[in-house]
């Protein structure tokens, strides 16, 4: 008997694009949880935004941060992670593919200050700042500011801010947004590795799975080639331009946010 996970992005996805809303997607949580079918979240969110939705959602399994940054996985969830090389925090293991901020930092710290007046990095704003800038409530909008794995910025000024990205890349290191609002600074990885090792770490206990994967960014592309069954939410991926059309069990749901979130998983349970 095969057994379904489901890897998941969270804002546009599981979160409403607009209002950050996951009501519309609770019944489907509920009946996933009810059959034993783990959620994983495979954001660029951090741990502790992360942290936030999981608590409220009763959601206990393990999830991906910073863009595939790092795996979280509860201490007590896989007996045998001795052959992976984990770390450990606070009551996680860390399967880690990111540069730690402070290294980043290191990288690029010429190139901060160089560019300093045309762009804002996150850690410098104020919480009612990325509130106005993102649309988070406030008890979201601080937790954006505690990065483990990436650095994050708003343009100020576009052209510079394009010059800024071009020479951060030219030192092999990625940068990526969602919506063009904030940009986000990693080391040269993406969701693929991650969602690739959480699939194989599933399959050394249960065998035969079936993976599941929600996207509805660019970002999320590498998330969707990992995984059994790509579902994308509205029309920001080309399935043709960026290589998922071949995948014969590709979905696409036209809403983004949990309604269309939950109506893909309806038709891949009930079908």
């Amino acid at each position: 008997m095969s057994y379904y996970i489901v890897i998941t992005d969270l804002d546009g996805c599981l979160l409403d694009p607009v209002t950050y809303s996951y009501e519309g997607g609770l019944e489907t949580i509920r009946e996933l949880r009810k059959a034993g079918i783990p959620i994983i979240f495979c954001s660029t969110k951090t741990r502790v935004e992360q942290e936030y939705f999981r608590s409220r959602l009763g959601i206990v399994d393990p999830f991906i941060v910073e863009n595939g940054a790092a795996i979280y996985i509860p201490r007590d969830y896989f007996i045998d992670l001795e052959s992976d090389p984990v770390g450990t925090a606070d009551s996680y293991y860390v399967i880690e593919y990111g540069i730690r901020v402070r290294e980043l930092i290191g990288r690029i710290r010429d190139l901060i200050i160089g560019y300093k007046r045309y762009l804002r990095f996150i850690d410098r704003m104020s919480i009612e700042e990325i509130m106005a800038l993102t649309g988070l409530p406030r008890d979201q909008a601080g937790l954006v500011r505690i990065r483990e794995y990436s650095l994050v910025f708003h343009p100020i000024d576009r052209v510079k801010a394009a010059e800024f990205i071009e020479r951060v890349r030219a030192r092999r290191l990625r940068v990526v947004s969602g919506a063009g609002i904030l940009y986000t600074i990693t080391g040269d990885h993406d969701k693929g590795v991650a969602t690739r090792k959480i699939i194989e770490l599933y399959r050394r206990v249960y065998g035969e799975v079936i993976s599941i994967g929600i996207g509805d960014s660019p970002i999320d592309v590498p998330m969707l080639k990992a995984v059994d069954i790509p579902v994308i939410l509205g029309d920001r991926i080309d399935p043709v331009k960026h290589g998922l059309i071949n995948n014969e069990n590709l979905i696409i749901v036209d809403r983004r946010g949990p309604i269309g979130w939950s109506k893909a998983l309806e038709t891949i349970f009930k079908a």
